[in-house]
């Protein structure tokens, strides 16, 4: 990766982590982003629980969105994440 793309990379964290959570939408994109962001499997699977509860009450095509919009954000695609999301509705 080069340093260019991994500057944008930390700005689009940085944008994510930094705004208030208004709504479980909200919540779930911030917790893929932390999931697919941490720095262990051990803490990705805590965020993950988390996540697990946060989808429950949005509809799928919303959890679909956060799954989509979480990758944009981390700069990555649905191969580069793999099982990574498996959230359940």
């Amino acid at each position: 990766m080069s340093e260019k793309e991994m500057l944008r990379k930390i700005d689009a964290l940085d944008e994510v982590f930094n705004r208030p959570l208004e709504t479980d939408y909200d919540a779930l994109v911030m917790s893929l982003v932390l999931g697919i962001t941490a720095p262990s499997e051990e803490d990705a699977i805590a965020v993950s629980a988390q996540a697990e509860l946060v989808a429950r009450s949005l509809t799928l095509e919303e959890v679909m969105r956060a799954k989509t919009e979480a990758l944009l954000i981390c700069g990555l695609d649905h191969e580069e994440v793999g099982e990574c999301l498996q959230i359940s509705r």
